[in-house]
């Protein structure tokens, strides 16, 4: 069998709002694509000509989503694809999914609550992966702060916090941008380790709701030791 189980978690949001995630975990090699059409679950055209362990996780996260829903009182609804391969959620929803290899992860909210979610789960990065986010995601300033923190947590966890704290910022934040920015567009200002939080400034304006100078603070926790989860909302 391919679930292998399944929790309910909620997060602190950073405006006050508490954020429900559903976290499913998964094995790719027992997964078959017939689960789609036996759960009711829409396969896009592009996921079906996928390699298996992308309908896996496409699969569960859809899944994730749906128990999320359900946890909301939401009208059943399909969160499909956008045309930048978002996922679009029923109408009066906002919400965000996420995967690795193992887990997949759905959260929401009514819009009614808050403007946007984000939300995103990371694998610690090995030492290769570790020094291309060091060149890509953080400016030489950033990883100067980022040393100081090595007595708290190794490197290559606080590396894929950041990563992943700019990934939730950007899906939280796409659907008022309306494009895509780069990791350069967000700084890491603090990590507070008592509040579980990373406190990122924007390097540019976005569009009206995100402007230059902004502080955008984002949640994080090791769900396991080597699985990073992050999540924004406003």
């Amino acid at each position: 069998m391919s679930l292998l189980g399944e929790q309910h978690l909620f997060v602190r949001g950073s405006n006050g709002v508490t954020l429900p995630v559903h976290l499913i975990t998964f094995d790719i090699e027992y997964f078959c694509p017939e689960a789609f059409a036996a759960t009711g679950i829409a396969c896009p055209p592009s996921v079906a000509r996928a390699v298996r362990s992308r309908q896996a996780e496409f699969y569960f996260g859809r899944l994730a989503a749906r128990s999320v829903l359900a946890a909301l009182n939401a009208p059943p609804g399909e969160v499909s694809v956008g045309a930048s391969r978002e996922p679009v959620w029923p109408p009066g929803i906002v919400g965000s999914i996420s995967h690795t290899h193992a887990i997949a992860a759905a959260a929401a909210l009514r819009r009614e609550v808050c403007s946007g979610v984000g939300i995103d789960i990371e694998v610690v990065a090995n030492p290769d992966a570790c020094a291309a986010l060091m060149a890509t995601v953080v400016s030489k300033q950033e990883l100067n702060y980022l040393q100081t923190l090595i007595g708290i947590l190794p490197i290559n966890t606080l590396m894929t916090a950041v990563f992943s704290a700019k990934e939730s910022l950007f899906k939280g934040a796409y659907d008022a941008v309306g494009r895509y920015f780069d990791f350069t567009a967000a700084r890491v200002v603090r990590i507070d380790m008592e509040r579980q939080s990373i406190l990122l400034q924007l390097t540019e304006t976005l569009c009206d709701a995100f402007v230059y100078r902004q502080l955008c603070e984002i949640a994080f926790s090791l769900i396991i030791p080597d699985i990073v989860m992050t999540s924004y909302v406003w």
